[in-house]
């Protein structure tokens, strides 16, 4: 991963507490959910930051902003694609078993866009 694309998808501040890391769950949880309800251009960090249980400050402590949560929230749900991906393929050993390996790709990614409206938007 570049530099660049490192840090577009890491938080600005590293947490090191639990309580941290539960602070950013929040804040891309709450992302998530509200661009589900409303579309990505309709989510502002002031509101993020209400419904996420905290002042604006604290979203800004992690986040310079709103493209930066949307990078994270990226970089997670690729994440979750490659392991998945790693997971389907593993079953291949034949020629044969491309087809079927396929299939449950394209059923798995089907299935987690169709069931999650913020990730179609």
């Amino acid at each position: 991963m570049t530099e660049l694309k490192r840090m577009a998808t890491e938080p600005r501040r590293r947490p090191k507490q639990e309580r941290s890391r539960e602070r950013i769950d929040a804040i891309l949880s709450t992302t998530m959910r509200l661009i589900g309800e409303k579309g990505i251009d309709a989510v502002t960090m002031k509101e993020v930051g209400m419904l996420a249980g905290g002042p604006i400050a604290t979203v800004y402590h992690y986040f310079p902003n709103k493209s930066a949560i949307l990078a994270m929230l990226y970089e997670r749900f690729s994440e979750v694609s490659r392991a998945r991906l790693s997971a389907i393929v593993a079953d291949v050993r034949e020629a044969k078993d491309i087809i079927v390996a396929a299939d449950r790709l394209l059923d798995d990614y089907r299935s987690r866009v169709a069931g999650d409206p913020a990730i179609q938007d």
